[in-house]
């Protein structure tokens, strides 16, 4: 393969790259989050019993409470949080 046709494969690879946001856990031990709203977060057992499932949470600054999504459900189970990523662009969604 020829120089060039590796610097277009890696102009290709970083284009598709262009789209993606990179969010890192965070530790609620480090820090919870500054404004209400909805979060992903992981739990200890909350959805499965052992297992640390991804789910949404709402979370209230005010009080510092993680929520079921229809704040019915308080819940002091949540190890690590980050905001939730905004939705794939058009392009990487193939036009949908």
């Amino acid at each position: 393969m020829s120089s060039q046709q590796n610097q277009s494969s890696a102009d290709v690879g970083l284009s598709e790259l262009s789209g993606l946001v990179l969010v890192r856990w965070i530790s609620c031990r480090d820090t919870l989050p500054e404004k209400d709203g909805y979060y992903l977060v992981l739990t200890l057992g909350c959805v499965v019993p052992h297992e640390r499932v991804p789910i949404v949470m709402r979370y209230l600054a005010d009080i510092k409470r993680w929520y079921s999504h229809q704040l019915t459900v308080g819940y002091d189970g949540v190890t690590h949080w980050m905001p939730i990523p905004p939705p794939p662009n058009k392009e990487l969604c193939g036009g949908a």
